[in-house]
């Protein structure tokens, strides 16, 4: 294989796993709609900007990462520390309370903070109703 070919395979493969975290958002997004009552059904071209929205949200959080990443890699596993103490934490200042026990409780904020990219958006939605 030249490396053209490798290059125009690795842009495919980027492109294609960035569509499937795109779809996988999507889908998740229309599940939750579908088991509230008072919510709409996503219809098809709400569901095709929801996915170009997110798209387009998450393709540019992996570019700055892997810039970021590519000039100070020392700092990268510092940052998503950082980010995960500031996720749990601002889990705790929401007051949720989804666990029996408190360890339980802080174990569920410290997976919130794991999978900020699905989940805040819901803990928003919580909170504000």
């Amino acid at each position: 294989m030249q490396m053209q070919e490798l290059y125009l395979f690795t842009v495919i493969k980027i492109a294609g796993s960035l569509s499937c975290m795109a779809f996988s958002v999507l889908s998740y997004h229309r599940s939750m709609r579908a088991f509230v009552p008072e919510k709409l059904k996503m219809g098809w071209s709400s569901s095709i900007i929801y996915f170009l929205w997110n798209l387009f949200l998450i393709g540019t959080r992996v570019v700055c990462m892997s810039l970021f990443a590519s000039v100070l890699p020392c700092y990268i596993t510092a940052h998503f520390l950082s980010l995960w103490t500031l996720l749990v934490l601002w889990a705790w200042w929401q007051k949720t309370d989804f666990m029996d026990t408190k360890a339980g409780e802080w174990l569920y904020r410290a997976t919130v903070g794991l999978l900020w990219i699905m989940v805040v958006e819901e803990i928003c939605r919580i909170s504000s109703s």
